[in-house]
């Protein structure tokens, strides 16, 4: 599993964002972007703030895990 480079804070402005369907509208959720073979998470009340990074095989395996309900 390739790691690729990390996306600097830059960059990651300058991405589209996106906001899950089921955030209903309110501001109490995570946006997502992809870049470069990795996935980007941020708070949308502080797209300021420091995010989290995954790599894209990493990603696929924590939501088979979430839809799987194999996480504690």
């Amino acid at each position: 599993m390739g790691i690729g480079p990390v996306p600097t804070s830059s960059n990651l402005n300058n991405r589209q964002w996106l906001r899950s369907s089921y955030s209903g509208g309110n501001d109490n959720c995570v946006e997502i972007s992809g870049f470069q073979g990795r996935v980007s998470l941020r708070d949308s009340k502080r797209p300021d703030l420091a995010h989290t990074s995954f790599t894209a095989p990493a990603w696929r395996e924590f939501v088979s895990a979430i839809a799987a309900g194999t996480l504690a």
